[in-house]
């Protein structure tokens, strides 16, 4: 994914690369937005994985940039809903190659 991404200025943390917010947010993720069960209503978590191509990798962080449109679109929709009938929200999406440590000893050596 591009560090650009459709929507109004600001929207985005990959828009504006170490900035106050994006720094505040990686400083605090895992002690506020990760911290927790998600079980409340309205949350979700979800962690796949794989081993995929360069070309899958390619096309999930297409579909990325399109479920991030998505979210700015929905989120300037209910602008127009009293505030008092909304609330924050908060989504990441993360997709990075990655061999945990702890699994080294017990993969096969590429050739």
């Amino acid at each position: 994914m591009s560090n650009r991404a459709a929507g109004t200025p600001g929207t985005f943390f990959a828009c504006r690369k170490n900035r106050p917010i994006q720094k505040f947010f990686n400083a605090h993720r895992g002690e506020d937005f990760i911290k927790g069960r998600f079980e409340a209503e309205g949350e979700a978590f979800l962690f796949f994985s794989g081993m995929l191509s360069r070309s899958s990798n390619a096309v999930l962080l297409k579909k990325f940039e399109q479920l991030a449109t998505e979210f700015d679109e929905l989120n300037r929709h209910d602008r127009r809903i009293p505030i008092a009938q909304r609330f924050g929200s908060g989504m990441v999406l993360a997709l990075r190659p990655r061999q945990p440590a702890a699994f080294e000893p017990f993969c096969r050596k590429k050739d």
